[in-house]
């Protein structure tokens, strides 16, 4: 399997893992984290420790989901670089040689 084919096949499977199963479950841990900490600051806003815990695992989990969205959109891009070096496969050698140059 190519580089490219491959990038392709990981985002596919990413995206849909992501839409099936982590979509959701990320929005109802993200939704749960944001819960605790606007009651803790509500409540406790003395408590430090527990409020840099629970922002901190927020941002883990945003950073998690967008690694994963990184890697669906490494394969759109793949995508189109596969097309791209097929339409200038598609092209006569004299246009591929001012291709190269780029003169067109």
């Amino acid at each position: 399997m190519t580089d490219t084919a491959e990038r392709i096949n990981r985002a596919h499977n990413a995206k849909r893992a992501l839409e099936e199963f982590l979509d959701p479950a990320f929005g109802v841990v993200a939704e749960e984290y944001e819960n605790r900490l606007t009651a803790i600051c509500a409540t406790r806003p003395w408590a430090a420790n527990e409020i840099a815990a629970l922002a901190n695992a927020l941002r883990v989990v945003r950073e998690v989901r967008g690694q994963i969205e990184a890697i669906v959109m490494d394969g759109e891009f793949a995508k189109e670089d596969k097309k791209r070096a097929e339409r200038v496969g598609q092209l006569s050698p004299a246009k591929r040689r001012l291709f190269n140059i780029g003169a067109i």
